[in-house]
């Protein structure tokens, strides 16, 4: 409010100005933890609700179970594989917009470690994640890592699997667009995949080789909404 300290048309110009991280640390307060951070997200933000978006609940409660996805939109699937295994589904929007409506990880954390839940199982995993793509209008065929050792055994259970060839460096690159043109949306009972965004971050330097890629640390699910978006599904 102070006029004299503060002036709104050099905020809007540093917004074109500055990076997106080196904005939001110098006028929206973001110190600490969001100094490195790979998508500048905090848990709680970008999240699709009833009163957002009244077309995915329609009279219905907020609630998983009254979820309905609006026509036009198109559905994709993606999944990380491996000990640790994650799907994600999204649904697209005519105009291009990703809202994630539901994460399958196989673990959780306990004070920011991820643990196994010990009673999943590949085929129970499978049933689980296949009925709900089913239920919401989608396909159990999505993207996974290329060199995931996987595809066969999830596509004995119905789960099919085509690698995904773009770079880490580049399909982070195209997640961080959807995040800085808010061209993506949380469903409110996520909890997996908000923490793996929350805690992204950038190495301190590249590699020999120029390569400037998120740390791959805690990202099971996260690799997931990449391996979406980087498809740029319309």
């Amino acid at each position: 409010a102070n006029t004299f300290v503060f002036k709104a048309e050099s905020m809007e110009r540093d917004r074109q100005l500055m990076t997106t991280e080196t904005f939001r640390v110098h006028y929206e307060g973001k110190q600490g933890k969001h100094i490195g951070s790979v998508f500048g997200y905090q848990r709680g933000s970008m999240v699709f609700s009833k009163a957002t978006h009244p077309e995915f609940f329609g009279e219905g409660v907020e609630s998983y179970n009254t979820l309905a996805v609006p026509a036009g939109y198109e559905i994709r699937v993606a999944a990380d594989t491996g000990t640790f295994t994650s799907l994600l589904i999204i649904a697209f929007s005519p105009e291009g917009d990703a809202f994630v409506l539901q994460e399958f990880p196989n673990y959780h954390y306990v004070s920011g470690t991820p643990e196994l839940d010990p009673d999943m199982t590949i085929p129970g995993w499978t049933s689980k994640v296949v009925s709900h793509i089913y239920a919401l209008g989608g396909r159990p065929y999505g993207k996974a890592d290329h060199n995931s050792q996987f595809k066969e055994e999830l596509g004995n259970y119905g789960v099919l699997q085509e690698g995904n060839t773009t770079p880490l460096e580049a399909r982070t690159k195209i997640a961080q667009e959807y995040f800085q043109h808010y061209h993506v949306w949380f469903a409110p009972w996520l909890s997996v995949l908000p923490y793996e965004l929350e805690i992204a971050k950038w190495p301190e330097e590249a590699t020999a080789a120029g390569k400037y890629a998120r740390i791959k640390d805690r990202d099971h699910t996260l690799d997931c909404l990449e391996h979406v978006l980087s498809q740029r599904p319309r």
